[in-house]
């Protein structure tokens, strides 16, 4: 069954179980026709789009809050271009490319809600817990799932590294900069020691 299958993949470090769950979900579906598949890529090339916006839009107001059209349209110009490009386009005629879509959705879904998490909470100190809630949402959610679909979704957590040493280090608060540093050391090792094994 699409259980079985998705488990029984052991390509990759991780296992690529969430590819192989995907892909498993639109053998049944439709078959082995290519058309199934290039349809579902097309999906989730659609779905990709919208979190570019979403994630570009994140990242551009938390280096600039009061400029809320020119982010729109900076964020929907992206999105287009992404959408449109050629070499992003050919991963919707290539079934393999499946795994190259859904790494780059749960990767760049990963940066946009851990950037909205930070974008509310600098907003609304009255119920900081709904936002740590987010934040770690998206490093125990969806930051994994990017992971157990194609190795390069670690490519997120670099990016959330680099925004932490560059904005978010001198933008936050003396005693969030040492819960994050903490935080991400621990969760570095975490990894690193993941991948030794």
């Amino acid at each position: 069954g699409v259980i079985q299958a998705s488990i029984s993949n052991t390509s990759g470090v991780f296992g690529r179980y969430v590819s192989a769950f995907s892909f498993a979900v639109t053998s049944y579906l439709s078959g082995t026709e290519s058309y199934g598949f290039k349809l579902h890529n097309l999906i989730l090339h659609l779905l990709t789009t919208f979190i570019v916006y979403f994630s570009i839009k994140q990242l551009l107001m938390f280096f600039s809050e009061n400029k809320t059209l020119k982010i729109n349209f900076i964020a929907t110009f992206t999105a287009i271009y992404c959408f449109m490009h050629p070499l992003l386009l050919s991963t919707i005629l290539y079934s393999v490319q499946r795994m190259a879509i859904l790494a780059c959705l749960f990767a760049l879904l990963t940066v946009g809600i851990f950037v909205y998490g930070i974008n509310k909470y600098r907003k609304s100190y009255s119920n900081p817990f709904i936002y740590y809630l987010i934040i770690l949402t998206s490093l125990f959610v969806t930051l994994p799932l990017a992971l157990f679909i194609k190795e390069n979704g670690i490519l997120a957590l670099l990016i959330i590294m680099f925004l932490l040493l560059t904005g978010f280090f001198y933008r936050s608060t003396i005693s969030t900069k040492t819960i994050l540093i903490a935080f991400y050391a621990l969760l570095s090792l975490l990894l690193i020691s993941v991948g030794n094994i």
